[in-house]
């Protein structure tokens, strides 16, 4: 710059220099917020990249064929390598009770439970509502009706029942 742009050409008025530092510091303010929501956005897409789980539910939804069930219906929660099942109906050997069978399978783990409701005859699954993800199949609360017209929650997490009063 020359000598005539660092002299103010009116008192009070600021020098051409310091006017352009100031428009440089807005620019670069502005960069670095634009740069920030940016990467915050990419940040959050990564997160929550990939399709949602496929979901199952019905007498389409086959259980394990050595399972010892006589079969109402069932739900399925699959996404990759990992899913989630439940299986209702009543006990072969004595259809008075109701089962519940949970099945969770991933890559490197295989976990079943049967959940016996004895008395209540075949239970018979309601439709609920689909999860996000197949860990939130896990920790999800399914609703049933048994045989005798009552009506229960199966936490599939802990492989608890409760009946609805």
């Amino acid at each position: 710059m020359s000598d005539e742009d660092q002299k103010s050409p009116q008192p009070g008025r600021p020098r051409v220099a310091d006017r352009v530092v100031r428009h440089r510091s807005w620019v670069v303010a502005a960069t670095l917020v634009v740069v920030i929501v940016l990467f915050s956005l990419i940040a959050g897409r990564a997160r929550t990249r990939g399709r949602p789980p496929v979901v199952q539910f019905g007498v389409q939804v086959r259980p394990p064929s050595a399972s010892g069930l006589v079969y109402t219906n069932g739900w399925l929660v699959s996404g990759g390598a990992e899913q989630v099942a439940v299986y209702a109906g009543s006990e072969a050997s004595n259809r008075a009770d109701g089962l519940l069978l949970i099945v969770q399978v991933s890559a490197h783990r295989h976990r079943s439970a049967r959940v016996v409701i004895r008395g209540s005859g075949a239970v018979t699954l309601l439709r609920p509502a689909s999860p996000a993800t197949v860990t939130a199949a896990l920790h999800a609360q399914l609703r049933f009706i048994t045989a005798a017209g009552a009506t229960g929650i199966l936490d599939v997490g802990d492989g608890r029942t409760a009946f609805i009063h």
